[in-house]
């Protein structure tokens, strides 16, 4: 696993953490203080978002803290957040 696998992961979590922060907000909620589970589970509660779209957020946000925090990433990590990241950008 290099740095670049890394960073990939880095950064689809920081794409992440922008679009639910703009869909809170666009939800007129308050994101101070607001960690992503936070989030994802308030924008549930509103039910202003399809479930299922946040579980694949859910899912992705996962699979990025997983690889970041144990530093090694396989092929089939790779499969899933391609797949994940495709269904979640369909819309």
């Amino acid at each position: 696993v290099g740095e670049d696998d890394i960073a990939i992961f880095e950064q689809m979590r920081h794409q992440l953490l922008i679009w639910l922060r703009v869909e809170a907000v666009r939800a007129g909620l308050d994101i101070t203080g607001q960690s992503p589970a936070q989030l994802l589970e308030t924008l549930r509660q509103q039910a202003r978002l399809d479930e299922t779209r946040l579980q694949v957020v859910s899912t992705l946000l996962n699979l990025s803290n997983q690889v970041i925090k144990t530093g090694i990433v396989s092929i089939l990590d790779y499969k899933q957040a391609l797949m994940f990241h495709l269904m979640h950008t369909r819309h």
